[in-house]
């Protein structure tokens, strides 16, 4: 096979061939590693110079057929052995790997998919002023490529940047890439406000609590309820009445605030959040009712267990019956003290 993708001048045009061609030098390495193990020895400098040899025949390759597609290969299969993880060839293999974009990019135009996977060889490696200083490059090129936007914004975290230069960056990111793309941007910058005690912090929060999509604005929701348990209990109690009847609603956002008011002993709050949990989410979810009336047992309110088991019988919805029933009834029987729901 070898012989005739060599001898083969049509197949020798092809990107595959040249990649089957360069990666024949590490036919052994499989067997290589196996002995090694075996031996207890250290196959990382055997496995180096193998990979010296297909690296020198991509390199053949690529002088041959200078091409972005055989480019690409050579950069495929430098990622490839990069990923490999090894403690004693990474430094080696990322510069080959850094050398080889940069081939690239001299020569074509390189796509966002393949410019986001460089930064961030390069951030791994703490190449941070290179990357910095590509990204900007590229921002206007690729504005609405939300991993670039992400990868620039951790970066001015990273460099301790100034707030207002760092809200700049966020406040245009979101202005360039679609809302339903932005999650990894708000949950950047939420814990950046956050660990940082932002005075911008609670404005963010709010914005990102106004938003329709429910990915973000339950981030947004949950992580408001935490900040303002923080503040004082009037803070947390405002924050929760401003946003129990605002869509999109989530059910997390009615779990968080009830673990909180759980944890300061506030039976009333606890009972009027499940309250408002039931309004969304009692049609569905079997848990919101089978763990309320958990906790009517544990304040020793078992006389409106039952009657929160008609109002799931009547609300659920009826493929969701049979499986409350056998839930409820399980709960009951497994009970420690033998007197539960009664």
């Amino acid at each position: 096979m070898y012989k005739r993708l060599t001898e083969d001048a049509e197949l020798g045009k092809l990107s595959t061939s040249q990649d089957v061609l360069a990666r024949r030098h590490l036919l052994e390495e499989t067997e290589i590693l196996k002995k090694c193990e075996k031996n207890g020895q250290i196959a990382d400098f055997t496995i180096a110079e193998l990979e010296e040899k297909a690296n020198s025949a991509f390199l053949e390759s690529i002088a041959f057929l200078d091409t972005k597609e055989m480019h690409l290969t050579y950069i495929n299969f430098l990622i490839e052995r990069l990923n490999l993880n090894s403690q004693y060839l990474n430094d080696e293999r990322f510069e080959r790997l850094n050398d080889a974009f940069y081939k690239l990019e001299s020569k074509f135009q390189i796509s966002v998919d393949y410019l986001v996977k460089w930064m961030r060889y390069l951030i791994t490696f703490k190449k941070i002023d290179e990357a910095f200083e590509k990204i900007e490059k590229y921002l206007d090129e690729f504005k609405s490529n939300k991993d670039l936007w992400t990868l620039y914004l951790e970066l001015n975290i990273n460099k301790n940047a100034q707030e207002d230069i760092i809200l700049k960056v966020f406040y245009k990111s979101i202005d360039n890439i679609k809302q339903n793309e932005a999650l990894e941007l708000w949950e950047t910058i939420f814990e950046w406000s956050l660990n940082s005690q932002s005075q911008n912090a609670e404005k963010l929060l709010q914005l990102g609590s106004s938003l329709m999509v429910k990915e973000i604005s339950t981030i947004a929701r949950t992580k408001y309820l935490e900040w303002a348990e923080k503040i004082n209990d009037s803070k947390l109690k405002e924050v929760y009445s401003n946003l129990r009847q605002i869509p999109p609603y989530s059910y997390e956002f009615f779990l968080k605030y009830i673990e909180i008011e759980k944890s300061r002993l506030h039976e009333k709050d606890v009972e009027f959040a499940y309250e408002d949990a039931l309004k969304h989410f009692g049609n569905e979810i079997i848990d919101l009712w089978i763990e309320y009336m958990c906790f009517k047992q544990e304040i020793k309110k078992t006389q409106d267990i039952a009657g929160l088991y008609w109002r799931a019988m009547k609300q659920l919805d009826s493929d969701l019956i049979e499986a409350f029933s056998h839930k409820f009834c399980l709960i009951k029987l497994n009970s420690t003290d033998g007197h539960a729901f009664e």
